[in-house]
Parts: structure tokens; sequence; C-alpha cells
């Protein structure tokens, strides 16, 4: 079971399109913007996730593809040894076993340095993003143009939210839920 788990997470890592990181960035908005929508429910859905983690993954550079080269050489060498007749049954299955668990090894770690490098890029965005709303809630505060808001926080509105983001991990639906709010102080 855990090889067809291998061969799965290859075949999209693999092949596919490969993106611009302005591609990326715009398809890392959509994703926000529909979190902002839907509510935090979007997140149990992991194929749009893994869709868009995988697709960012696929289209990192890296320059751990020399790696590759060597063991090109060494099948190369292989297949020499293995077509001169000095080799015998026992070395063969070996020595192509030991070749293969390389190519993996390394597909591993290329794989492995191209998320690390999506992730930090992610993270980059992330705190661009954040520190551009840092800056336009300071410029809204210092303009003096800021409006506060004159309904009083609905207490009920917000458990109701709050029930609705949190039932994914519930039993129940939250709408049979009743909510009695107990005088406050």
């Amino acid at each position: 079971m855990k090889y067809i788990n291998f061969i799965q997470r290859f075949i999209p890592l693999q092949f596919g399109e490969i993106y611009s990181d302005d591609d990326l960035l715009a398809r890392f908005k959509d994703s926000l913007e529909k979190i902002n929508q839907d509510g935090s429910m979007v997140l149990n859905n992991f194929s749009f996730f893994h869709d868009y983690i995988n697709d960012g993954i696929r289209s990192q550079n890296t320059k751990h593809q020399v790696i590759y080269v060597f063991i090109h050489v060494q099948l190369l060498a292989f297949i020499v040894y293995s077509l001169s007749g000095l080799s015998t049954a026992v070395e063969i299955p070996f020595i192509f076993l030991c070749i293969v668990g390389q190519y993996i090894l390394c597909w591993v770690i290329i794989h492995v340095d191209k998320q690390n490098q999506f992730v930090h890029q992610v993270l980059d965005w992330s705190i661009k993003m954040s520190d551009d709303l840092d800056l336009m809630n300071y410029l809204v505060l210092e303009s003096g143009k800021f409006t506060t808001n004159s309904t009083p926080f609905n207490e009920n509105r917000y458990a109701k939210l709050w029930l609705k983001e949190m039932s994914t991990s519930m039993d129940m639906p939250w709408e049979s839920i009743v909510i009695e709010l107990l005088p406050g102080e």
C-alpha cells in the first residue's frame, strides 16, 4: 500500500504543467479569497490545496538536478559492465537495485528542496500581504477618516459563526445547537 501512495505522490510532482511565480501568487490570492468567502470549511477540501501545493512544488527550480547526471553515468557504466560479460547473475540485480535506490533517494532530496522553496515563497507572500495590510491600517487610522461602527456587537451572531466554523469537527450540524446567552457583567 505504501508503494501505491509513493507512486500517487510521484506522478503529480514529476509530470504536469509548470507555472510561473506570478501564476502561483494569483492562485494563492484566489485561495485566500475562497477561504474569506466560504470560511475555513474550505480547508477540509484537501484536493483543492493538494493540487495547488503540487503545482507549486513542481514549478520550483532547484540546483540539485546535477545529481541525476552522476546517476546516469553510473547507469551507463552498469550497462557497459553487464554487456561485457564479466558480471555474474548476482551482481547485476544488486547493482541495478542500488542505482534505482539512488535515483529514488535523489528524487526525494530534490523534491524536498523544491517543497522547502515553495513553503518559503508562500511565507514571503504572506508576510508581504500582512505588511501591506498593516500599512493600510496605519494609513487609515492616521488619516482621521476612520469611522467607528455604530452597531453593537452581536454575541448571538458571533456564536453562530463560530459554531458554523467548528461544526466540521462535531458529530451534529451546527443549526441544531441551541445557544443560550447568559447575562454578562
